[in-house]
C-alpha cells in the first residue's frame, strides 16, 4: 500500500468519524499507523550542509539529516534523493571507502573539498539493507555526494539555496522534507583571485618591457 493511499484512506475515515459515522476504533488506529513512516530532519549546524565548488568542475554536496522511524514497524534508510535545481544526469554519493581499490577508511572530495570523515559520522554506508530502523529509532549523520555539473553561475557565495530530499523505504515508500544548504564558492573566487593576479603580472611585465623600449614615457622614443 502506498504512503499517499493510506493518507487518502485516513482522511476519509475521519470524515466518516466526524460525520458520526460508526467506525472500528482497531481499524482507525491501524489506518492511521499505516500513514506514518521515516520523519526527515535536518541537522542543526547549517555550515555542515552545503555545497560548493571543485576543481574538476564537479559540485560537491554535504548535507546532515536525521532518519526517524516514526512507524510501529520496521522500516530500512534504503535509497535517498535530491531534488537539485539545476540539470544534473549523474549526481551519485560517495562510494563506501572499505570498497576502493586500495581500500580507503574515511570519504573524501577531491581537490579542494573536505577530506577525511570518519565512517561513523557518514550514512552513506547505511543506505540499502544496512539502513535498519526498528520503530522509533533514528539515523543521523552526514551524506556526500557529487554532481558532474557545476553550480550555475547565478548562484552566489554564502547564499542559501533550499532543495527537496527524499528518503525511501525498501518498499518505495518516500519521504520528503526540505534542507537549507549554503552556496560555498570560495574556491571559485579563490581562482578569480589568483586568475585577475596572473592577469595584473602579465599586463605590469608587458608595460615594464615597453617603458624600457622608450614607449609609454612622455618624450620617449624606442631605442636603437
Amino acid at each position: 500500500m502506498s504512503k499517499e493511499l493510506s493518507a487518502q484512506e485516513l482522511l476519509l475515515a475521519s470524515q466518516l468519524s466526524g460525520a458520526v459515522i460508526p467506525l472500528d476504533a482497531e481499524v482507525l488506529k491501524a489506518t492511521e499507523a499505516a500513514c506514518r513512516g521515516l520523519a526527515i530532519y535536518q541537522g542543526p549546524n547549517i555550515p555542515d550542509t552545503r555545497i560548493f565548488d571543485l576543481d574538476s568542475g564537479e559540485t560537491g554536496y554535504m548535507l546532515t539529516i536525521a532518519t526517524h522511524n516514526d512507524s510501529p514497524r520496521i522500516l530500512w534508510f534504503y535509497e535517498c534523493r535530491l531534488e537539485i535545481p539545476w540539470w544534473e544526469p549523474r549526481f551519485r554519493w560517495l562510494e563506501e571507502p572499505l570498497r576502493k581499490v586500495p581500500r580507503e577508511y574515511t570519504y573524501s572530495f577531491s581537490d579542494p573539498g573536505p577530506v577525511g570523515f570518519e565512517r561513523d559520522v557518514v550514512l552513506n554506508h547505511r543506505l540499502g539493507r544496512k539502513g535498519r530502523l526498528y520503530p522509533g529509532d533514528c539515523l543521523e549523520g552526514l551524506l556526500l555526494g557529487v554532481g558532474q555539473e557545476p553550480i550555475p553561475s547565478n548562484y552566489r557565495h554564502r547564499q542559501s539555496l533550499e532543495m527537496r530530499v527524499w528518503v525511501y523505504d525498501e518498499k518505495g515508500g518516500r519521504f520528503g522534507a526540505d534542507i537549507t544548504f549554503l552556496v560555498d564558492r570560495e574556491a571559485q573566487l579563490a581562482r578569480e583571485r589568483k586568475l585577475l593576479k596572473r592577469h595584473e603580472r602579465s599586463w605590469a611585465q608587458g608595460r615594464s618591457r615597453l617603458v624600457s623600449a622608450g614607449f609609454g614615457v612622455p618624450g620617449g622614443h624606442p631605442t636603437t
